[in-house]
């Protein structure tokens, strides 16, 4: 099935009072699948203009160089270092993304993703820069980010397991399954994510149910 190319800015105002659960569920998977697919899309783009580039690292002109540098940056890497750059930039598995947002956003009717346009429950440390958990305990200082639109949301997610340490293992294993040509690796990278939450290995097992049932 061909995914219109549409990226919405953010949710319907009124998405969240849609009672019937699973005219919301797919009504959140159209809106959230076109973003997912632009993301590693772009993703893969770099991660094959990297590899082109690779081949004749002693022959780059300013601008590819320019180019290389800064992608590199983005990723704590330098220019020098490509298998471990390509570690990093390769596509999340998509079904694996649709299934956190799900969990991390209710299914859209979350209030960070109605009002901060936040499918993943990101957090920050910066002041001001998202919005305040009405339940965060007293003392604490972070914040859940906020962005101006729904896909900075997926790119943020996609930046976040594809750089943070605590997802180095995601990584390794990711890098494993394209070398071996599996096709669905998403229930088989689950298990690398146990860092992403303080709920561990229940959370792990959610997000495997979430990806069975939807």
């Amino acid at each position: 099935t061909r995914v219109p190319f549409l990226l919405v800015e953010r949710l319907p105002y009124n998405f969240h009072k849609t009672k019937e659960i699973e005219k919301r569920k797919k009504l959140f998977i159209k809106i959230v699948l076109p973003m997912a697919l632009a993301v590693n899309r772009k993703i893969k783009s770099y991660r094959n203009t990297i590899l082109t580039l690779s081949k004749r690292q002693e022959k780059l002109n300013v601008a590819e160089k320019e180019w290389l540098t800064a992608i590199a940056n983005q990723h704590n890497k330098k220019i020098t270092e490509i298998k471990a750059l390509l570690e990093q930039l390769a596509p999340v598995p998509v079904s694996l993304l649709l299934a956190q947002a799900a969990i991390e956003s209710g299914w859209g009717t979350s209030r960070f993703a109605n009002e901060g346009n936040a499918l993943f429950g990101q957090w920050t440390w910066k002041s001001g820069s998202g919005l305040i958990p009405k339940n965060r305990d007293p003392g604490e200082k972070y914040e859940v980010k906020a962005y101006t639109k729904l896909i900075k949301s997926v790119w943020d997610y996609a930046h976040n397991l594809n750089t943070h340490w605590a997802y180095s293992d995601f990584r390794k294993a990711r890098s494993n399954l394209i070398l071996s040509g599996e096709k669905k690796p998403s229930i088989l990278l689950v298990k690398t994510l146990k860092k992403y939450s303080q709920r561990g290995q229940s959370y792990l097992e959610l997000i495997e149910g979430v990806i069975k049932q939807n």
